[in-house]
């Protein structure tokens, strides 16, 4: 099994806490974190433990949606932004 670990930083709020995603053929396959980095010295909140899973979630939104008649409905890139 050929795991590799990039350092980043954990997405979900300001504190900037350092973890190592794991991939495995390219793809997220778990977190761990970054024992030697300065803001959370080795460890994850819940939220960071599990930062990466939204990305293959089938619950993940993948394309803009506008309500249309109390409805939501898909939409373009384009006609989405014109709202805003």
């Amino acid at each position: 099994m050929n795991l590799q670990y990039v350092p980043t930083i954990c997405p979900y709020c300001g504190c900037g806490c350092g973890m190592y995603l794991v991939l495995k053929d390219g793809r997220i396959v778990g977190e761990e974190p970054w024992k030697e980095h300065p803001v959370n010295e080795g460890t994850n909140c819940p939220k960071g433990k599990n930062a990466y899973k939204f990305l293959y979630s089938e619950d993940r939104l993948q394309k803009p949606l506008i309500r249309k008649n109390g409805t939501l409905k898909e939409a373009s890139w384009e006609e989405a932004l014109s709202l805003v």
